[in-house]
């Protein structure tokens, strides 16, 4: 349940920046084709509620440990390359 919730927690955070770059888009002098911009959004937005189902119910079935390795091991070889 609190994955849902964290997924939840970036709504808002995403439509902020939507918002910005729309805002930001208007002003600007070039022109503009909405339509492709709005079914980019919408394809992304159905792409990315499939991948958090998927992604919450792999986590129901496995759990997080397959996960966490694979941080741990992304850690410790991300530090390793800028220790060197």
């Amino acid at each position: 349940m609190q994955a849902r919730f964290s997924f939840l927690l970036s709504i808002p955070t995403l439509s902020a920046v939507l918002l910005g770059s729309s805002i930001e888009a208007i002003q600007s002098e070039e022109t503009i084709d909405w339509s492709i911009l709005i079914l980019g959004g919408l394809i992304s937005f159905a792409i990315s509620l499939l991948c958090i189902n998927l992604f919450l119910s792999f986590i129901q079935k496995i759990g997080f440990t397959p996960f966490v390795l694979y941080r741990i091991i992304l850690s410790i070889t991300l530090i390793g390359i800028l220790w060197i």
